[in-house]
């Protein structure tokens, strides 16, 4: 597994470290099915889905707009603070409900940073 500090975009099996205020996007794999039904959760609460690209995001969201998940399946997670961190799970079906893909768990770690004011 790696370390790494993401200000943009992440790929799955990266432990994450986020910088509070930050965003971050954690993406779903392609693959070579465009799945029917794609759902994230985050410590195996649900956060966002999407059906037949129509997205539901949760309605107990810790503050408005946290999240946005994107027709492509990929999550972004806006202003990061220090209860973000936990372990973030996207899964994925067919029309058919076969089971693309499950990815878990992005590891997310959420720093603060010191701002030295002069």
């Amino acid at each position: 597994m790696n370390d790494k500090i993401h200000g943009g975009s992440v790929s799955m099996n990266d432990k994450i470290h986020g910088h509070t205020g930050n965003q971050i996007i954690l993406s779903a794999p392609k693959h070579s099915t465009k799945p029917f039904y794609l759902i994230w959760t985050k410590n195996s609460t649900f956060i966002a889905d999407y059906s037949d690209n129509s997205i539901t995001l949760s309605t107990k969201q810790p503050e408005p707009n946290k999240y946005y998940l994107f027709l492509n399946g990929s999550l972004k997670i806006n202003k990061l603070k220090k209860m973000d961190a936990g372990n973030y799970e996207v899964e994925a079906y067919n029309e058919t409900g076969k089971h693309l893909f499950l990815i878990f768990p992005y590891g997310l770690y959420c720093k603060f940073l010191k701002i030295d004011q002069h």
